[in-house]
């Protein structure tokens, strides 16, 4: 009964401690960390930390930690990414939102083998871990080697719930700074204009879509200027875009309303015209993207990824290029146009050079055996190239190697049925040969 009565007087003057300070404090990181030294006392731990959880992709990742002689965010044994499929008591605990209390990783019945060599991993002997699942955000708040035998999970249950709300606010805080940056990033004369998965034009606090815009003509025109950019083009040429016809006055009168278009609706978001008319004497006037406006586009960025990596010898920065080019490929060039004479070239160029890219990445990832990223890459290319192999090949070979079997077989039946038979009978016996 004593003990008991120990670890209850401490709790309440620690919570005393906490619920003073906590209100003094603005910051929800700063707030965070503040609880979590308190489990720590509260427990005799020597590391409290956060576990983020996705449940759409089944993950655990290290959000905030502190370590007793090290301090807050110290170098950790955690991957960046940890896989459900390897704390399977713990996503039950999760699902029932019961907490894990492990006091002897060796003796303890239910601690399964696969969780048992993660615990070895991160030099865990005892744990307890409670779950949250509030304010948006879903995870644990777990401490490690608690000291205080007598202890229960009750304080950091209590701990688990406020520090949820921090992470919520946190996170609402990281999302209100990143679109602010973006708006900071763009300047007054800058236009971004993201052709990977379908048009987005941004200008300073606006947004452009395709679906914005219901004239097909008036975008073809546009990116026609944008991919041909050294020159300026005459209505006839660029009539070749809007429509295969024979060039008449009346086609010529149908690209500049198209134009004069598609400038009225992007004045709602910019006070210059995007596309301007060039008069020269004595010929025909020309068109060409506004020189006032510095205008990015996500395909000329990709393309000095690629020339940066062919000039450097140095192969980590070739690789560092090529994963940014990955990470910026969101899909198909301009997608509703990408069997068109005019554009089926480059949309054609840019899915083969990706894939290209990935592949290189993919085998020298292989060849480390970081399974983990190279999952993540193959993920990468499987939203955004999903009527291709290599995706799924790789997600599922990757899935074997980290001993996600029906997670593996799962993807291969995904893609017999979005690609075909043959290539999930191809992707199987490369996986499971």
């Amino acid at each position: 009964m004593k003990k008991e009565m120990d670890y209850n007087n401490v709790c309440r003057t620690e919570q005393i401690r906490l619920f003073t300070s906590l209100p003094r404090i603005s910051s929800p990181r700063n707030a965070a960390f503040e609880i979590m030294r308190s489990a720590m006392r509260v427990y005799q731990a020597d590391w409290c930390g956060i576990l983020d959880v996705d449940l759409t992709a089944n993950t655990y990742c290290p959000y905030w930690w502190i370590e007793e002689g090290k301090g807050e965010m110290a170098e950790t044994l955690f991957h960046s990414v940890e896989l459900s499929e390897f704390y399977e008591g713990w996503a039950e605990a999760l699902k029932k939102m019961e907490p894990i209390v492990v006091w002897d990783r060796d003796l303890d019945t239910n601690v399964r083998e696969n969780e048992k060599e993660c615990y070895v991993r991160l030099e865990t002997h005892a744990v307890i871990g409670c779950p949250y699942h509030n304010h948006g955000v879903t995870g644990f708040l777990v401490v490690r080697n608690p000291r205080r035998t007598d202890a229960n999970p009750s304080y950091l249950s209590m701990m688990s719930y406020l520090i949820s709300a921090k992470i919520g606010e946190q996170k609402a805080l990281d999302r209100v700074e990143l679109r602010a940056e973006q708006q900071e990033v763009i300047g007054e004369n800058e236009v971004r204009i993201r052709l990977f998965g379908g048009i987005c034009i941004q200008t300073k606090g606006y947004e452009l879509q395709e679906k914005d815009l219901n004239s097909p003509g008036s975008w073809n025109i546009l990116v026609y200027l944008l991919i041909h950019r050294k020159r300026s083009y005459t209505t006839q040429e660029l009539s070749e875009v809007d429509c295969n016809t024979e060039y008449t006055d009346d086609k010529k009168k149908s690209v500049r309303q198209k134009i004069n278009r598609f400038n009225q609706k992007f004045r709602l978001i910019n006070k210059y015209d995007l596309i301007v008319r060039e008069d020269l004497k004595g010929k025909e006037a020309k068109y060409q993207i506004n020189p006032k406006l510095k205008v990015w586009m996500d395909c000329e960025i990709y393309d000095d990824l690629m020339r940066q990596a062919q000039l450097t010898t140095n192969r980590k920065v070739r690789l560092d290029l090529i994963k940014k080019a990955i990470r910026l490929y969101k899909g198909t060039a301009y997608p509703s146009q990408e069997l068109s004479d005019w554009f089926v070239s480059t949309a054609a160029y840019y899915r083969r050079r990706n894939l290209e890219n990935f592949n290189e990445v993919a085998k020298h990832l292989d060849q480390k055996k970081d399974y983990r990223e190279l999952l993540e890459y193959s993920m990468l290319v499987y939203k955004a190239m999903p009527e291709e192999m290599d995706g799924y090949y790789w997600m599922a070979y990757c899935m074997k190697k980290l001993h996600r079997e029906r997670e593996a077989r799962r993807i291969i039946e995904e893609a017999k049925n979005r690609i075909s038979e043959e290539v999930g009978e191809e992707i199987w016996e490369k996986v499971f040969a």
